[in-house]
């Protein structure tokens, strides 16, 4: 369970909730921490969050899995009612609304390191992908300007990736790590 940051002690709210979605890998571990509506306002809280979140261990499964928990952060100022704070257990493992666990890309095309690059980044992409197996839209977790023109690059080779043909539209994850050489 996360503790309450020291740094929010005086943010004004009697109870933070964070909806956390985590990418399971194979053997178990979180290998990845969403938040839905990220806000700079629960930025301290969602640090918290994602410290304990990733040292959480789920059984064993085949390829990456998606699950959703909440965490709850209850002030200590808030009153007697005020509890340590809590996170809660997924309730039942699932997939993402439409998340395949088996996607696999058919071809990839690596992006080229940024000319204005100058250090080692990874993203973290999210590839919507329609029937036909093509990339229609790629977004980034935690997307920022110090990562800007590698979300560029990346998304440039993102959109030529090709998957199976499906029924429906589907989402897929991916890391995308730049190096400079």
């Amino acid at each position: 369970m996360p503790d309450y940051p020291s740094e929010a002690r005086d943010d004004t709210r009697p109870e933070v909730l964070l909806v956390a979605k985590l990418a399971i890998g194979a053997k178990g571990d979180v290998v990845r921490v969403d938040f839905e509506n990220e806000s700079w306002r629960n930025r301290l809280f969602e640090r918290a969050a994602r410290s304990a979140l990733l040292r959480w261990r789920f059984p064993e499964g085949s390829g990456e899995r998606s699950y959703r928990t909440e965490v709850s952060f209850k002030s200590p100022t808030a009153g007697p009612a005020a509890a340590a704070p809590q996170a809660t257990a997924p309730t039942r493992p699932a997939l993402l609304p439409g998340e395949q666990a088996s996607l696999k890309p058919l071809s990839r095309v690596m992006p080229d390191f940024p000319p204005e690059g100058r250090e080692a980044v990874t993203l973290q992409a999210r590839l919507a992908i329609n029937p036909k197996g093509e990339v229609t839209r790629v977004d980034f977790d935690n997307a920022s300007l110090r990562t800007r023109p590698f979300e560029r690059a990346a998304r440039t080779a993102l959109l030529q990736w090709r998957f199976p043909e499906g029924s429906g539209d589907r989402l897929f994850r991916t890391e995308v790590a730049f190096k400079p050489e």
